[in-house]
């Protein structure tokens, strides 16, 4: 398999140095629009090339760079049939750019793999979703250092990130409109929401809390199975903003295309 990445950040760079040692991976093409990034992971097996290239080459392509990449390289990659892994995941809270992108891979049998990220329980919530799913709310939880809400949002409540000494909540609402303004740190809203499926209504509350040690996701689903409550403290990855859950889970996530066996729902 010939595979592309783009974006080399903590996430990009991980794929490409454990798929260099995966089976059936053959060759390995990176692009970064910091042209440095991709230069510095070129060795035997990895080549740079643009995303014009990889559409000509690749039978899977990685989306590790931001929600405005995913617009840009899935649309005409599934256009060909070419399968993707997406990590930005907040991208898909523009419903119509999801079903857009659903409704062509459906035509050219191309997949789109959205991976759980830093969170877990996926699982067990697609499976409730069968079922039907009563509530799901996620509560994030964020160190003032590691959140970057939009200008938007800054001007819009007049919170000033720095005076804040205790817990405190700064957004409560749906995925896509916490998408809007933390377009970098709510993406496991977006894809809870997606794999809940249509007609749940999911919560997003999302605090600033000086006093963690690390970024924490608590989730709460409840449905006809019964309930369920998690909670997850994410260690960082070289890069402060991803999680090294967010890392793991790209990387499990190829095995897995890779693999004949699949365990899980």
């Amino acid at each position: 398999m010939k595979l592309g990445v783009i974006g080399c950040g903590a996430i990009g760079r991980r794929i490409v140095s454990e798929g260099l040692m995966m089976e059936g991976i053959e060759t390995i093409y990176v692009h970064d629009r910091h042209g440095e990034r991709a230069e510095s992971l070129t060795t035997s097996g990895v080549h740079i090339a643009n995303p014009s290239t990889m559409l000509d080459e690749c039978e899977l392509i990685v989306e590790a760079a931001s929600p405005a990449a995913v617009r840009e390289i899935v649309l005409p990659a599934v256009d060909r049939g070419i399968d993707v892994i997406v990590m930005s995941s907040g991208a898909f809270a523009d419903r119509p750019l999801f079903r857009e992108i659903e409704r062509r891979a459906a035509v050219t049998a191309a997949r789109v793999f959205v991976p759980s990220g830093a969170i877990c329980g996926i699982d067990a919530l697609k499976a409730a979703a069968v079922g039907g799913i009563e509530r799901l709310e996620i509560n994030t939880y964020k160190r003032p250092g590691s959140i970057r809400p939009t200008d938007e949002f800054l001007e819009r409540t007049g919170i000033d990130l720095v005076s804040i000494d205790s817990p405190t909540l700064v957004f409560e609402g749906a995925p896509e409109e916490g998408i809007r303004y933390f377009p970098r740190n709510v993406n496991v809203s977006a894809t809870l929401d997606l794999a809940a499926g249509a007609g749940v209504e999911t919560v997003l509350r999302v605090y600033i809390d000086p006093n963690i040690e690390h970024n924490r996701h608590e989730i709460v689903l409840e449905g006809t199975f019964g309930r369920l409550v998690i909670s997850l403290d994410n260690v960082p990855s070289e890069n402060p903003g991803t999680s090294e859950l967010a890392v793991l889970s790209a990387i499990s996530t190829l095995r897995s295309i890779l693999s004949p066996v699949r365990i899980g729902t």
